[in-house]
């Protein structure tokens, strides 16, 4: 099959927890297979499109929305004509809004959607994400307020009306549940004293099990995908406290100040102190 170029435009919300993306398809396309730690809402506002979730598949049509949780294997197949908005919201934002968000699964599919009040709840859904389209890429002075608030209510929304549903179908394959269990679990723990050899005792397996999945999924280890969120939080931390370098690092989960620098800079190729000057000063987005 032909494929063709995406139109994209994507914007980032100031504080860079928030970031929305308007996609259009002229022709057929298919995305790579990709994840990353945000979790994401995603709204097809014209045309259909294919959404492969892991090993799972589903057709999305026009004002269809559904939930990607943080760190699922997803790509999406365009047809021609095609337009999506995503929202990406930053799970370590999340952690400090909702420390216990990951603790259940949000389940949102409009085609799974099976009673009336769902079917409302999602519709709703989707008025607000228009409405946080429309004021994400105004230039008012308060526009970050607004964004907050839609936010917020897109947060609520979910959360009252779609966390844990009855109508929600468990993990078919046993692998990706684990898999999942495991990344809930470093969400909610990642600056304590993680063992991988502790969380496949606690699943049952062998931490040979543990590490294989990771290679499997991530192409990473379970050590490199934890630092990678111990990391994300410690830079929040860094662009949004007064906090010390050496509390930031043993607050995330480094075993010390050095052990955090040298990870920092294997990532941004600088110093902890350029970067957030770097962003503070906006030449670095």
């Amino acid at each position: 099959m032909e494929t063709s170029e995406l139109k994209t435009y994507k914007k980032t919300s100031q504080n860079r927890s928030f970031t929305l993306t308007e996609t259009e398809s002229p022709g057929n396309h298919t995305d790579e297979l990709h994840w990353h730690t945000s979790i994401e809402l995603l709204y097809v506002h014209q045309g259909t499109v294919r959404l492969q979730i892991e090993l799972e598949t589903c057709t999305l049509h026009t004002s269809d929305i559904v939930f990607i949780d943080s760190a699922r294997n997803h790509a999406l197949i365009y047809t021609p004509n095609s337009q999506t908005l995503s929202l990406k919201i930053s799970a370590v934002w999340l952690h400090y809004i909702i420390p216990d968000f990951f603790k259940e699964d949000i389940i949102l599919c409009s085609p799974d959607i099976q009673t009336y009040e769902e079917r409302e709840n999602a519709e709703e859904l989707c008025r607000t994400l228009l409405l946080l389209k429309d004021i994400f890429y105004s230039e008012g002075i308060y526009s970050d307020v607004g964004i907050n608030g839609y936010i917020f209510i897109l947060l609520y929304n979910l959360i009252s009306n779609f966390r844990g549903t009855k109508t929600a179908a468990p993990l078919k394959n046993k692998y990706d549940t684990m898999l999942h269990q495991t990344i809930r679990y470093l969400h909610l723990h990642y600056m304590d004293e993680i063992h991988m050899k502790d969380i496949a005792d606690m699943l049952g397996v062998s931490p040979q099990y543990i590490s294989k999945l990771f290679h499997n999924y991530y192409s990473m280890t379970f050590k490199q995908y934890l630092t990678k969120i111990r990391l994300e939080h410690a830079v929040y931390d860094m662009l949004h406290t007064t906090n010390s370098l050496l509390d930031i690092a043993l607050d995330c989960g480094f075993s010390s100040q050095h052990a955090f620098i040298n990870t920092f800079k294997k990532k941004y190729q600088m110093l902890p102190s350029k970067y957030k000057e770097k962003v503070l000063s906006g030449k670095l987005q």
